[in-house]
């Protein structure tokens, strides 16, 4: 019985034929689909390259920031003092502040530049000046003023600033360097 049912299965399926037209369009189906394949590469590549351009773009705006001058600097320097975060690190002295910044790739000190207030640490934490790391170290004078010290590797944009001063927005920011570290000190113009 069961050869018979699959002998009568067969020539059941064997009467429906598919018809030479049918049959010629699911070939040049196969056909198009191979040739779409072909054209998705094309796809791919136009979205590689599409993707290297945005990279490409994103990289030049950063490393933009890195040719900043004195002036740009200064205004970045201005802006972070304005707008000062809260410390990541209360101390009183420059020596815990730099153990709480452990990221710092250099040592950070005090400047021995004349011509400042004397001071009172008050706390730390990280920023950035030019693109490069820094610590942002909050300042009381004897007279209770508010100064913010900011310290990095001289390095990038920085390197070029010998010495620089300028009033923006009644900020009053000194940039100058000292050994292998910038110094940028911003302080509200009285």
């Amino acid at each position: 019985m069961g050869d018979d049912l699959d002998h009568l299965v067969r020539n059941h399926y064997r009467t429906f034929s598919t018809p030479n037209a049918v049959r010629e369009r699911l070939v040049a189906l196969t056909v198009d689909r191979v040739d779409l394949r072909r054209r998705g590469r094309g796809y791919l590549w136009g979205s590689l390259a599409a993707a290297g351009l945005v990279a490409a773009l994103v990289w030049w705006s950063i490393a933009d920031v890195r040719h900043a001058g004195p002036t740009e600097i200064a205004a970045s320097v201005a802006a972070q003092f304005q707008h000062h975060k809260a410390d990541d690190i209360v101390a009183s002295r420059i020596g815990d502040i730099a153990q709480g910044l452990p990221r710092l790739d250099f040592t950070l000190r005090l400047p021995q530049r004349d011509g400042l207030p004397e001071w009172r640490v008050e706390g730390g934490r990280y920023c950035s000046i030019a693109g490069n790391i820094a610590a942002q170290v909050r300042l009381t004078d004897e007279r209770g003023g508010q100064h913010t010290l900011y310290v990095s590797r001289c390095a990038g944009a920085v390197a070029s600033i010998a010495d620089f001063s300028a009033d923006i927005d009644g900020i009053t920011v000194r940039i100058w360097r000292e050994h292998e570290l910038t110094y940028a000190w911003a302080t509200a113009v009285r």
